[in-house]
C-alpha cells in the first residue's frame, strides 16, 4: 500500500509540473493554433503594406499597379490636329507667356502713353508666326502665341475706342480672335491657319487710321504671301493664283514708293515674286511654298527700308 501511494504522489507531481510549464519544447509567445512550420509575425512599422509603397512624405505612390514613382507630365509632340497642352474642348491652364520677340512689343498691363501701333505690330507678328506653328502642328507654341494675341487685343482695344476706330472694325477683330481660340482648342488645322492670318489682314486697315511713316501695304503683302501658302496646302490653286495677282499689284504700288537706294532689296522681291508666279502657274506646291516663305523674309527687309526712309 505504501509503495502504491508513493507511485500515485509521484504521478500527480509530474502532472502538475507538466501543466504549469506548458508543452515541452514550446517557446513562449507562439500560437499553438498555427499550422506546423508557419510563423505568425506582425508587420513592423518600417515595412510597407503589401501592394502599397510610400515616399518620404508618406504619399501613396503604388496601389496594386506596380508604379513606383509619381507620374511625369508628357513631353511628347502633339498628334496632328490635336493640341498637346489642351485637349479639344478644354482651356489651357498652363503658364504660357506672351511672346515678346517682336520689336516694339509692350505686353502686360496698360501703361500710360503706350503706342497702339506697337501693340498692333506685336499682334501682327504673333498672328503671322502662329500660322506656321499650326502648319507644323506645334500646338503648344500656337497656344502660347494665342495667349499673346488675346493679351495684346485686350490692351489695344480701349486705345482704339479712344482713337475713334470704327466699332465695326473692332467687332470684326474681336470675333476673329474668339473664333481663333475656339478653333485652336478644337484642333481644327485649316480653320486655325485661316483665322490667324485673317487677323493680320485687319491690322493694316486699323493702322491706316494712324498715318504711319511707312506704307501699311507692306503688312498686306505679308498677309497675301501667307495666304498663298495656306491655299497651296489645301491644293486650292484658284485662290492661290488670285492672291498672287493681288500680291503682285500690291508690290507694284509699294515699289514706286521705295527710294532707289534700296534697289537691291526691291530686286530680290521682284525675283522671288516672279518665281511664285511661275510655280503657281505650274501648280508646283513645293516651289510655291518655298518662294512664298522667301518673300516674307524680303518683305521684312523692305519694311525696315521704308522705316529708315520715313526717318530721313
Amino acid at each position: 500500500m505504501l509503495v502504491k501511494r508513493r507511485i500515485i504522489l509521484i504521478a500527480m507531481s509530474l502532472t502538475f509540473i507538466i501543466s504549469s510549464t506548458g508543452c515541452l519544447g514550446q517557446k513562449p509567445g507562439t500560437n499553438q493554433s498555427d499550422a506546423p512550420g508557419q510563423a505568425v509575425t506582425q508587420p513592423s512599422a518600417a515595412e510597407p503594406q503589401a501592394g502599397k509603397t510610400e515616399n518620404a512624405q508618406g504619399t501613396a505612390l503604388q496601389e496594386s499597379t506596380g508604379q513606383t514613382s509619381a507620374p511625369r507630365a508628357s513631353t511628347s509632340q502633339s498628334s496632328p490636329g490635336q493640341p498637346a497642352s489642351a485637349q479639344p474642348g478644354t482651356a489651357n491652364t498652363g503658364a504660357a507667356k506672351p511672346s515678346t520677340t517682336a520689336p516694339g512689343n509692350t505686353t502686360g498691363g496698360s501703361p500710360k502713353n503706350v503706342d497702339p501701333i506697337d501693340l498692333l505690330e506685336t499682334m501682327n507678328y504673333n498672328s503671322s508666326e502662329m500660322v506656321f506653328d499650326i502648319i507644323k502642328l506645334n500646338w503648344n507654341k500656337a497656344q502660347e502665341r494665342l495667349t499673346a494675341v488675346k493679351s495684346g487685343w485686350r490692351e489695344v482695344k480701349p486705345l482704339l475706342e479712344a482713337s475713334s476706330v470704327p466699332a465695326s472694325v473692332r467687332d470684326e477683330v474681336e470675333k476673329t480672335v474668339d473664333d481663333l481660340e475656339a478653333a485652336v482648342f478644337a484642333g481644327k488645322v485649316q480653320e486655325s491657319k485661316e483665322l490667324a492670318n485673317k487677323i493680320t489682314r485687319y491690322i493694316p486697315d486699323i493702322e491706316d487710321l494712324y498715318g504711319l511713316s511707312y506704307p501699311t501695304d507692306i503688312n498686306r503683302l505679308g498677309y497675301l504671301s501667307r495666304e498663298i501658302h495656306i491655299n497651296v496646302n489645301e491644293s486650292d490653286w484658284t485662290s492661290a493664283k488670285n492672291n498672287y495677282e493681288k500680291a503682285k499689284n500690291t508690290w507694284g504700288n509699294l515699289e514706286t514708293k521705295l527710294d532707289k537706294i534700296y534697289k537691291a532689296d526691291a530686286d530680290k522681291v521682284n525675283s522671288v515674286m516672279g518665281a511664285i508666279g511661275k510655280a503657281v502657274e505650274e501648280k508646283n506646291a513645293g516651289l510655291t511654298v518655298t518662294n512664298s516663305n522667301a518673300l516674307l523674309g524680303y518683305i521684312s527687309a523692305v519694311k525696315l527700308d521704308f522705316k529708315r526712309q520715313g526717318k530721313n
